[in-house]
């Protein structure tokens, strides 16, 4: 019966001994970078969310929304029928929006700016640039406005607009 006794308490000893060392570990937890692939849609609730402004901006002189969504969920901006040597431009087209938990950096892009002499620039208070970088808190927006300046030629040009969103990780 004594063996079974110190056996017991022995065996209790040991397992809190265990159980603490166990608890006083320092765990870490690291994460790579990961490539993202994502596909922009209409949807205001999307994790990096592309809000069309089509109430505030109005309709151009065809009568459609300057800014839309097609039947793919793809926004659409639309400036209507400008005319050549002109310099048009529509402040607050649409959000970016941050939906996400964590603060992202954000960067909107024309690849191609010039097209057909044509030119097509994001508009900020320090003029046109081809390229807007800024950082958005969790539920935070920022208003992008686009600036179109047209050449001689008469005909109609399409764009591309790249939104790239990264993760900004915490500070140590």
């Amino acid at each position: 019966m004594q063996n079974t006794t110190k056996a017991l308490i022995i065996g209790t000893v040991l397992g809190i001994l265990l159980i603490s060392f166990v608890a006083s570990m320092t765990f870490y937890y690291t994460t790579q970078p990961r490539d993202v692939d994502a596909t922009v849609v209409g949807d205001a609730s999307a994790n990096i969310a592309l809000i069309a402004n089509d109430t505030a901006i109005g309709y151009s002189s065809t009568g459609s929304p300057f800014v839309t969504y097609n039947s793919q969920g793809d926004l659409v901006i639309n400036f209507g029928n400008v005319a050549t040597n002109a310099n048009e431009t529509l402040k607050y087209l649409f959000d970016v929006k941050n939906n996400l938990n964590v603060t992202v950096s954000v960067t909107v892009t024309i690849p191609s700016p010039t097209i057909s002499g044509n030119s097509l620039y994001i508009f900020t208070p320090s003029g046109g640039v081809s390229t807007y970088s800024f950082t958005l808190a969790p539920g935070a927006e920022m208003p992008i406005s686009l600036e179109l300046l047209t050449g001689g030629t008469q005909g109609s040009v399409s764009f591309s607009i790249v939104v790239e969103a990264t993760a900004v990780p915490p500070s140590s």
